[in-house]
């Protein structure tokens, strides 16, 4: 609807500052009675507002501040966005730059105003907001208009269209445009609508355009049209003039100015109709392809179509079989049982017989024919279609029959047949291995000899006339089952299988043939127990375990879990989570199913219930590689979630905590030291003056302590990135960087188990380098403050890891427990921090630390668990 006719324009102000939304209330509403304006503080109470399931509709426009405390105004902007993409928002902002203004537009700000000093900025803004409501209002009227005229165009598979002769310009629906693949506002000339059809097909249009324009004739003709895609669609175009009268000399003529058609989409009709022809093609090539005969008869007994194979088998011409009867085809004997076959097919009934093929050049084929009745779609009679089967084969097989038959006899697996009254017409030799009955006397039993004899139970005997019941009812063509023998210590299970035996004789025969299936039986027995196994393993697991398939419906689910949040496997199983969840909690798992079956496996996180989940989702593939199902396992961890947030909490304290020691102690002591040195530097004689001396150490002391103090913090036990490093080079390079006075540093690289000495250079450690270099660093200063300035310090290799020790006085064995401690020092000048870096990158490492006596008395700290990489 207009704006002009709106009786309420309904405004959110989000803003941080209350008086200024206050003010802007009250000027937008003095501007124009209809805006109504409502406020909130922030982003999270505006799209609370905007979202309250109370509120009839959301606002017309929102007015929103970038700078605001939480949510900014693009985030804000970048949520609404989520659910209402077309709103109109215009970012009111006292803070205006590109980057904020390039960051609205890329989320789809309606406007940007910046705020300034004065009243007109409110009459501005008022007028934005009309500005913007009256679009959006315009723009959903005209989608409203559009989508039923797209609705109309594309149920017919049609579109319109209209050509100005004098200006070339081409008007097209939108069902034009989508026919001929082109976008929503495309826009073509005359030339270039002609130049949109096959190159073959383009001056017949040209021609057809202006013979329309010349007679004032409607025209329709079917051209190919070519889109820009590369697709080629085949339309049917009608094309009618639209004449506008004009006066000349007092006399009225039609001056041909428009024209106006329509077109239509035929392709799939087409395309139809040459699937019709090509499998009207494919029917003849199959029956040409067919070994045996094919042929139609007319009620007359005329050949009126046949296969190549006739020709090819009989040696006629065409010509020469389209002049003939069927019954010139057979041998004068055979004529008489062909013409009763054919009466008989055409009466309606089965007729299959056998009759000897005369051929042109007179030999004689053995064929068996089968016809059937040929009707019209009215039901009548016209004839008969009918297959001739060559026999040749089969003769020869009949004759062989007697050497099959032996061969059946002596197969490795028994073989019987029995009547339908269970008693045994034959049985292979396999029968003989049982208590001795030959199989002359198994001829003739009954089924019931099995039990008397002991060979089955009662029971199984049973069983087996049941399965020959179903056969011989033709519940079944086939059938087949397992027994056990009643045999002394026989554990073997037989499948007994079942068939219908045809031999054309007025006789139900069943044939049995019986193979040993222990093996399948034991393993079946096997995956059972490993079913039921795995079934106790999936309702007690820890969690919840589900199979969903294609549709999103969960087919299994099993675990503890599962009754803690009120479900029953019945009550989630056959149903979609959007049947059964929330539809936040249910969006967001077909989500990551349909990634998991479109082959992409996931693990993310949910609340649910109060509690925090993490599920993992798996693509389950079938043996040709498609996924057909997914396997989600959700399991519990809000308590974990807990203790990662207040991990995260305490994580933050610390980053506070380094912040402070970083800045606000560095700095003051920084300063103190500055002074200090300018009071040496003006008087010479406070060189030597104790109290200053102290002041300097103790200044030292204390970066030195903030130093340590960041690398516990800041480090911890984390590695940036592990590498293969020499040894050697990382001890030497760090002794170069401590200050060791007089003392010494000794590299042995030998490694024990090594024949030769090692070059120090070329043995490798798996380490981060610069926690290594913490480590080295911190015991050489420890060797010098506690050693002496001479003391020698030497690195070594042992076993399973490499050792520093030193010349100095030792650590006491009653205090090696305390000296890892944060703190602890029993030099004056020291920070108590170093050998708890030293610790901390150990532990970092996964190696072990221990302390011990060094051969000349001092201290040795042996490193073990270190990982040597090959040379």
């Amino acid at each position: 609807m207009p704006i002009g006719s709106q009786q309420h324009i309904q405004v959110l102000h989000v803003d941080d500052d209350p008086s200024f939304t206050n003010l802007t209330e009250t000027f937008l509403e003095r501007e124009d009675d209809r805006l109504s304006v409502e406020t909130a503080v922030s982003a999270d109470e505006g799209l609370r507002r905007i979202n309250d399931p109370d509120r009839l509709r959301p606002p017309d426009c929102i007015v929103s501040d970038y700078d605001m405390p939480g949510r900014d105004g693009i985030e804000f902007l970048q949520a609404v966005r989520e659910e209402h993409p077309e709103l109109p928002f215009i970012l009111f902002t006292g803070k205006g730059s590109e980057e904020v203004a390039s960051d609205a537009i890329s989320a789809d700000v309606t406007d940007y105003l910046q705020k300034h000093p004065g009243t007109e900025q409110y009459e501005l803004l008022a007028n934005r907001i009309q500005n913007a409501v009256q679009t959006q209002h315009e723009k959903q009227r005209a989608n409203r208009k559009d989508e039923l005229m797209q609705l109309t165009e594309f149920l017919g598979d049609t579109g319109g269209f209209e050509i100005h002769t004098e200006t070339g310009e081409v008007l097209m629906t939108d069902g034009c445009r989508r026919i001929a693949g082109f976008p929503d506002d495309a826009t073509l000339s005359l030339q270039e609508a002609i130049g949109c059809y096959h190159p073959d097909d383009r001056v017949d249009v040209r021609c057809t355009i202006s013979r329309v324009v010349e007679t004032g004739e409607q025209t329709q003709n079917t051209w190919r049209l070519q889109t820009p895609d590369g697709d080629e669609r085949l339309i049917d175009v009608t094309i009618t003039p639209a004449a506008e009268d004009s006066h000349d000399d007092g006399e009225t003529e039609a001056d041909i100015t428009t024209l106006r058609g329509a077109i239509h989409d035929v392709t799939d009709r087409r395309e139809r109709e040459q699937e019709l022809t090509a499998e009207r093609r494919l029917t003849e090539q199959s029956l040409n392809a067919l070994d045996d005969l094919f042929y139609v008869l007319g009620t007359d007994g005329s050949l009126q179509r046949w296969n190549d194979q006739l020709t090819e088998i009989t040696g006629y011409a065409d010509s020469e079989l389209a002049e003939m009867q069927a019954i010139e085809c057979f041998v004068e004997e055979d004529r008489k049982t062909i013409t009763d076959a054919i009466q008989q097919t055409l009466s309606g009934q089965e007729v299959t017989v056998e009759a000897d093929l005369l051929t042109a050049d007179g030999r004689r084929l053995p064929y068996e024919f089968t016809g059937a009745q040929l009707t019209d779609t009215d039901g009548n009679v016209i004839g008969v279609a009918g297959v001739g089967r060559d026999l040749t084969k089969r003769k020869e097989i009949e004759a062989d029959i007697d050497w099959y038959q032996a061969i059946i006899r002596n197969l490795s697996e028994g073989i019987y047949v029995l009547d339908a009254e269970y008693e045994f017409q034959f049985v292979n030799y396999r029968v003989g291995d049982i208590e001795a009955i030959s199989e002359r006397d198994w001829t003739g039993r009954q089924l019931s000899s099995l039990a008397e004899t002991g060979i089955l139970s009662t029971g199984e005997v049973e069983r087996v006339r049941e399965a020959i019941n179903c056969v011989v009812t033709d519940e079944t063509n086939q059938t087949s089952i397992e027994v056990k023998p009643e045999l002394p210590e026989s554990t073997d299970v037989c499948e007994l299988r079942l068939t219908s035996l045809d031999l054309n004789i007025n006789k139900e025969l069943i044939l049995a043939t019986t193979r040993d299936v222990t093996q399948r039986t034991q393993r079946r027995q096997e995956i059972q127990t490993l079913t039921r196994q795995y079934q106790v393993l999936l309702e007690n697991f820890p969690g919840v375990v589900s199979l969903i398939n294609e549709d999103l419906e969960y087919v299994r689910t099993r675990g503890t879990e599962l009754s803690r949040i009120g479900f029953s496997p019945a009550d989630v199983e056959g149903k979609k989570p959007h049947d059964l969840f929330a539809e936040k909690v249910a969006d967001k798992i077909r989500h990551y199913c349909e990634e998991a079956l479109s082959g992409v496996a996931s693990t993310y996180e949910q609340e649910y219930d109060g509690e925090r989940y993490r599920t993992q989702t798996v693509p389950i593939q079938t043996d040709n590689e498609e996924t057909t199902q997914v396997m989600a396992v959700s399991q519990n961890i809000t308590k974990e979630s807990k203790n990662r947030q207040e991990i995260q909490r305490k994580n933050a304290r610390l980053e506070e905590f380094t912040k402070i020691v970083s800045h606000e102690l560095r700095s003051p002591l920084s300063v103190a030291e500055g002074y200090l040195e300018l009071a040496v530097a003006r008087d010479a004689r406070s060189r030597e003056s104790e109290h200053l001396v102290k002041a300097h150490n103790a200044i030292e002391r204390s970066q030195a302590l903030i130093e340590d103090l960041l690398t516990l913090a800041q480090a911890g036990e984390q590695l940036d990135e592990l590498a293969s490093i020499r040894l050697a080079d990382v001890a030497k390079g760090c002794w170069e960087t401590v200050e060791t006075a007089a003392a010494t540093l000794t590299i042995d690289a030998t490694h024990p188990n090594s024949q030769t000495q090692t070059q120090p250079p070329t043995l490798k450690i798996e380490a981060d380098r610069s926690r290594l270099k913490q480590l080295f660093e911190n015991l050489y200063r420890n060797a010098v403050e506690h050693g002496g300035d001479d003391v020698t310090v030497s690195v070594g290799i042992c076993e399973d890891g490499f050792d520093v020790a030193d010349t100095g006085s030792g650590i006491p064995e009653s205090e090696r427990d305390e000296i890892f401690e944060a703190g602890y020092s029993t030099n004056e000048g020291g920070t108590g921090f170093g050998l708890r870096i030293v610790k901390q990158v150990a532990d970092a490492h996964g190696w072990d630390i221990h302390v011990t006596d060094s051969e000349q008395g001092g201290a040795r700290f042996k490193f073990s668990g270190v990982r040597f990489v090959n040379q």
